[in-house]
């Protein structure tokens, strides 16, 4: 098992947290409301205290994802645009996106109960990893 990397970590989620932010410009440049800042949302408690000591690109992801995505009650958000920009960062880290038969297995997760965050993990690992 590879030894883990503060720096590496730290690149990771500066990458990541580009991806993110141009989500919030394009968002914002399309003329969308409603979707919170990523101060809002939870990103830089999370970049700077949740992360977990992972410098996996795919790992660093789901549990943005997780941490981002999910409202008070544990129900999916509906943040397209953050979704899209962490797939854009998997994309860009790991060669490849998920087809679309892998985007439809994600929305059923997704889709009108709580998120299983277990399941999630496993999406993300099963189509980047």
């Amino acid at each position: 098992m590879a030894k883990f990397s503060r720096d590496k970590r730290d690149k990771v989620l500066k990458s990541l947290e580009y991806h993110l932010r141009r989500a919030m410009v394009l968002a914002r440049q399309a003329g969308e409301i409603g979707l919170p800042s990523l101060r809002n949302l939870g990103w830089e408690e999370f970049r700077d205290t949740s992360r977990p000591d992972s410098d996996n690109p795919v790992t660093l992801a789901s549990e943005t994802f997780l941490c981002l995505s999910r409202d008070a009650y544990g129900y999916w958000s509906g943040h397209l645009r953050i979704l899209n920009a962490i797939l854009a960062f998997l994309d860009h880290q790991v060669g490849r996106g998920p087809t679309e038969e892998q985007l439809r297995a994600l929305a059923t997760l997704l889709r009108g109960h709580t998120v299983d965050a277990d399941a999630v993990r496993a999406w993300f690992a099963s189509v980047f990893g």
